[in-house]
């Protein structure tokens, strides 16, 4: 069996998932995932049967945030597809937006010059994105410095999706913004 650090470090370091949660659900006690967090203990030197449980965790809670993107995705889609064919105030209440602008946005979905994406795939998007430009950048020669500047609008939108609560984003083509869901 291969345990993935990454994943424990991810869990451990980087997510918003609690102590609290965490216990509650694989039996791992708060002070113990407090103490790896904080450092006080060595995650590296945690029983085996203890990084199986957070690994099916964080994969469990990534899964079940994947399903809920793509459910979201799902209802925008067929909301812009459907717009003007039904009279849906239960879902006009539920997207942060005027009649006019849905009405906009769907006229420009339909004509495939809008796209959504789910959080995940966002992300992925934007780090296409910036791979792309530090090859191209280093491509032309440029200093770490100028790869740093033409990249940095962009790790600034991908570190701001990668925190926010929001599960779908829409993307008009031409347009230097999005709407977030």
């Amino acid at each position: 069996m291969k345990i993935d650090l990454e994943i424990i470090e991810k869990l451990l370091f980087e997510s918003s998932y609690t102590a609290w949660d965490i216990e509650k659900e694989t039996g791992l006690s708060r002070m113990m995932v407090t103490n790896y967090r904080n450092k006080k203990s060595d995650y590296m030197n945690m029983k085996l049967s203890n990084a199986v449980k957070l690994i099916d965790y964080y994969i469990k809670k990534e899964n079940e945030k994947d399903e809920i993107e793509m459910e979201d995705k799902k209802m925008i889609e067929e909301y812009l597809e459907s717009y003007g064919f039904n009279d849906s105030n239960e879902r006009d209440n539920k997207l942060p937006m005027t009649k006019q602008d849905a009405s906009h946005l769907s006229r420009k979905y339909q004509q495939g010059d809008v796209y959504l994406y789910t959080k995940k795939e966002y992300i992925e998007f934007l780090q296409d994105i910036i791979n792309d430009m530090i090859e191209n950048e280093k491509a032309q020669g440029a200093s770490e410095e100028d790869v740093e500047d033409a990249i940095e609008d962009n790790v600034k939108n991908l570190n701001w999706i990668k925190e926010s609560k929001c599960t779908v984003f829409i993307e008009q083509s031409g347009v230097d913004d999005y709407i977030s869901y």
